[in-house]
């Protein structure tokens, strides 16, 4: 485990290299998926080599956070259990298999920004330009107006029991989506400044 970032009182972001570190987001974010109604199957522990996990710890206590999955030709990506016709993918891609906060945090911008600009400063470090995930029509339109530029690559089909899209975008679509954003927000401007710290 690495902590990524401890600037904001009570905040805190830890890189999970491997599956037995992350068991305790896993736990997390089986508990969140049952709340949800999600049905993952075992899709959270099905890429054991190639899984990445970004945890949020509020207060002290593991609170959400992100998977992310790189493409391997051993393990592929969690769209391609859907979607099989998108393969075959680069090794430059990621799937972000899951995103998720405890219910009382969600909808706070600044921690679902906190995860995203780690896995972004991860993907950059580790040559993944392309990223993936499975997002219904509603997720959609909400991440598009946080500034992810995602577009739909595939059709509409049910991905843990929910109707989702599969979409992409680069992670230079989206620094020039936050970049754009970032001219009239002071939010967005920092979020660029603490991508560059």
């Amino acid at each position: 485990m690495q902590t990524l970032y401890e600037q904001t009182p009570g905040v805190r972001i830890v890189r999970y290299d491997d599956q037995r570190e992350a068991e305790p987001l896993l736990k997390l974010f089986e508990n969140i998926a049952q709340e949800q109604n999600w049905k993952p199957s075992n899709q959270l522990r099905a890429y054991p080599t190639s899984s990445i996990s970004f945890g949020l710890e509020v207060d002290g206590s593991l609170s959400g956070g992100l998977q992310l999955v790189r493409n391997n030709k051993n393990e592929g990506m969690p769209c391609l259990t859907v979607w099989p016709e998108l393969y075959p993918l680069g090794y430059n891609a990621a799937d972000i298999a899951l995103l998720a906060v405890k219910p009382e945090l969600r909808g706070q911008s600044r921690l679902f920004w906190l995860l995203c600009v780690e896995m972004w400063r991860y993907c950059r470090e580790n040559q993944i330009d392309s990223l993936w995930v499975e997002v219904t029509p509603d997720k959609l339109r909400l991440y598009r107006r946080l500034g992810w530029p995602l577009q739909i690559a595939g059709p509409l089909r049910k991905h843990w029991d929910e109707p989702c899209y599969p979409c992409c975008m680069t992670l230079d679509a989206a620094k020039n989506e936050v970049a754009s954003k970032a001219v009239k927000s002071t939010f967005y401007r920092q979020i660029i400044q603490f991508s560059h710290r």
